[in-house]
């Protein structure tokens, strides 16, 4: 939950669907993992302490309590959450310090990561006496909760009119968050075997599945759940076939935005971004700041490459996790072609993920002096990003939703993307950019248009700029989201534990 936990759109989705429901008079609490960038908030006593068994071997859990925006936040603590540095994948920090933390790959034990914070969102509410309307649950992380609610002898009755919801935020096979081993999946949930076997894929023993047959699922666009029920999505293997054939429904709600959130200037001494304006000396001071920013990395390991020094040049921007979903080898590939043709621009990337993108990434930028790749998220950072850029690209091959074409666009940055799952809200030529088939080739045809019309009919991107912050306005907003599509879509599951 951003701010807290950083990490992909589910936690402006989750910050953002929490305020909107606290907005609309609901009481919210939100149970993370106390990560080790976390432990600041140990300062306050522990308002439970209890321990855990997965299998024969037991944890000591502290749970602690911070408000944000009126919504009540219980920080679970425990060995395995209290020495990570990072939401998902190990640093190389911590690389350093052990050689098996293999740096950009998922934490080694991420099942019982998981299965830990599921159990403890359950003992919590059992040990406050507090039995919710719903679980809303998100990503395969938090899938077995809703089998454990309803098989544990402790909890079925507590829970007996508390219903549950996953969204799926990513569907992808190594994303899904499955269990291999029979046994490591028995100790963790607590679940019998033959409850597990109802929830058994080609691929392991499925949360999702779970969460689909004691609860109900649903993902953040209409689009990416056609995509995975008509299996048109490969990146999900079998999940669609296997939800259809267990009668599971599957619902798409696309994730709104907070606009509040991008309205003020992410720098102190720049003025408000104005996405909408004619006018756009604002974002050339951001691009100027943004240079100047690049200079004071010069000796930093993490900086590959250069830009030209011009504010009047259109900017090319990319922020995104550096991995093969995001189409970073197409991105590659597009760039390539950018610097050896005769389109003047500059390109400027930031993210981190697999090394053999990032190395990539980093040989092509060196000796480059209209590209720039820095190695590294960082938020403030991406947020000047955001601002800075002309253009923004996301060649993703699968996007549930996607939440940076709604930031670009809120910091009048167009999006040039890939036309797949929730990215198809970018409509070619009227609020952004896009282009059907996958290939670097077209993606640097885009880039060629935008930056033509950008030299020669600033008209129509002013249109297109303004065309976005409308769309935005009148369909994403949370609070219309939310009425439209959550609040509905609880009343159905509620109503069935009344």
């Amino acid at each position: 939950m951003s701010p807290f936990a950083e990490a992909g759109g589910i936690k402006d989705v989750v910050a953002g669907l929490s305020k909107a429901l606290v907005d609309d008079d609901h009481s919210v609490t939100v149970v993370l993992p106390m990560y080790k960038f976390l432990q600041k908030y140990k300062k306050n006593s522990a308002i439970l302490e209890f321990n855990l068994l997965f299998g024969d071997k037991k944890e000591e859990i502290h749970i602690y309590r911070i408000y944000y925006n009126h919504i009540r936040i219980l920080l679970v603590s425990a060995d395995c959450f209290d020495s990570k540095e990072q939401v998902y994948t190990y640093n190389r920090n911590e690389e350093a310090l052990d050689r098996d933390n293999v740096y950009g790959s998922g934490h080694r034990d991420c099942n019982l990561m998981n299965l830990l914070l599921q159990r403890a969102a359950l003992e919590i509410a059992f040990r406050l006496d507090v039995s919710p309307d719903l679980f809303h649950l998100h990503d395969g992380h938090c899938g077995f909760l809703s089998a454990i609610m309803r098989k544990d002898e402790l909890y079925e009755s507590f829970f007996k009119k508390t219903g549950s919801l996953l969204t799926i935020h990513n569907g992808g096979i190594i994303y899904q968050q499955n269990i291999h081993n029979g046994k490591e999946a028995k100790a963790l949930t607590g679940l019998s075997e033959g409850t597990l076997e109802h929830f058994k894929m080609e691929y392991g023993y499925s949360p999702i599945l779970s969460s689909g047959k004691y609860g109900f699922l649903n993902t953040v666009s209409q689009q990416y759940a056609h995509e995975i029920l008509r299996g048109s999505d490969e990146n999900s293997g079998v999940l669609g076939e296997v939800l259809k054939n267990s009668n599971i429904e599957l619902y798409g709600i696309t994730n709104g935005i907070d606009r509040d959130v991008y309205r003020s200037s992410p720098l102190e001494d720049l003025p408000d971004p104005q996405p909408d304006s004619e006018d756009l000396d604002w974002k050339k001071q951001y691009k100027s700041a943004m240079f100047d920013r690049i200079d004071g990395f010069h000796n930093e390991d993490f900086l590959h490459g250069a830009l030209i020094r011009d504010p009047e040049l259109p900017l090319i921007t990319m922020q995104s996790r550096i991995t093969y979903q995001k189409g970073i080898d197409i991105l590659i590939e597009s760039i390539e072609l950018l610097i050896n043709s005769d389109v003047k621009a500059n390109v400027l990337v930031v993210g981190e993920g697999e090394s053999i993108f990032e190395d990539k990434l980093s040989k092509l930028a060196d000796g480059s002096v209209n590209f720039c790749y820095i190695r590294k998220y960082c938020y403030n950072l991406s947020k000047h990003l955001f601002a800075a850029g002309d253009f923004f690209l996301i060649p993703s091959r699968w996007e549930p939703c996607g939440l940076t074409d709604f930031i670009s666009q809120l910091y009048g940055n167009l999006p040039i993307v890939h036309k797949t799952g929730g990215l198809i809200k970018t409509t070619d030529m009227l609020n952004g950019f896009s282009y059907s088939e996958n290939r670097s080739g077209l993606l640097f045809q885009k880039i060629d248009q935008a930056v033509d019309l950008y030299n020669r009919n600033s008209k129509v991107l002013f249109n297109m700029r303004k065309n976005a912050v409308n769309i935005i306005n009148e369909k994403y907003t949370w609070k219309k989201v939310l009425a439209e599509g959550y609040i509905p879509l609880y009343r159905k599951i509620t109503k069935q534990f009344r």
